[in-house]
C-alpha cells in the first residue's frame, strides 16, 4: 500500500513538472521607440445605415485594441492609432469584391485625403463596409488588402473578427481573408 501511495506522489510530481515546463513562454522585448501608424476609416453608406455610431466606434476601438496587442505580443515596436472618421456616401455598393474599384472611387471622391494618407509611410486608410444585406459576400471573405498596389489601403467588413485590421494591414500580396 505504502508503495502504490509513493509510485502516486511521484507521478503526481513529474506531470506537475512536465505540464508547467510546457507552459506557453512569450518573449521578453523592449520595444523603447514605437512607431505610431494612425489609421483613417472611410465609413461606406451602407455601413452608415447598418451600424449605429456607437457600435461603428465600438467596433474600431476593439480592432485597434486587437491589433495594438497582436503587436505587442510579436515584439513589433509599433502601435496602431485612429486617425479620424470619413463618411464616403459616394460608396454605396453592397458588394466590394473588387479592390481597384473601390480604391479608384474612392481615390475620385476624396483625392486630397488619399493623397494625405499615402505622402505619409505610416498612415493606413481603409473602407468599412457592411454585408448585412449581401447575398454574395461569403462569411470568410470579410477583408480584403493589395499591398503590392495599394500599401496602405484596404477593405473590411464591420463583421470582421477584432483581428482583421493587423492581417490586413500587414499581409504581404493580394490577401482576402
Amino acid at each position: 500500500m505504502l508503495s502504490i501511495l509513493l509510485y502516486l506522489i511521484v507521478l503526481t510530481l513529474a506531470f506537475d513538472g512536465a505540464a508547467s515546463s510546457n507552459q506557453l513562454q512569450l518573449p521578453e522585448c523592449e520595444m523603447t521607440d514605437v512607431v505610431d501608424t494612425p489609421i483613417t476609416f472611410f465609413v461606406s453608406k451602407e455601413a452608415m445605415k447598418d451600424y449605429s455610431p456607437f457600435v461603428r466606434s465600438s467596433i474600431i476601438d476593439s480592432w485597434i485594441q486587437t491589433s495594438n496587442q497582436i503587436l505587442k505580443n510579436s515584439c513589433v515596436p509599433m502601435r496602431r492609432t485612429f486617425h479620424q472618421v470619413v463618411v464616403a456616401d459616394e460608396l454605396n455598393l453592397v458588394e466590394f469584391d473588387e479592390i481597384t474599384l473601390v480604391h479608384d472611387l474612392l481615390e475620385y471622391h476624396h483625392f486630397e485625403q488619399i493623397e494625405a494618407s499615402a505622402s505619409r509611410p505610416n498612415h493606413y486608410y481603409g473602407v468599412l463596409f457592411s454585408t448585412k444585406r449581401s447575398t454574395n459576400t461569403l462569411p470568410e471573405q470579410c477583408g480584403m488588402t493589395y499591398v503590392d498596389v495599394y500599401p496602405q489601403f484596404f477593405i473590411a467588413d464591420l463583421a470582421c473578427s477584432s483581428d482583421i485590421l493587423e492581417h490586413e494591414t500587414r499581409t504581404p500580396g493580394r490577401c482576402r481573408t
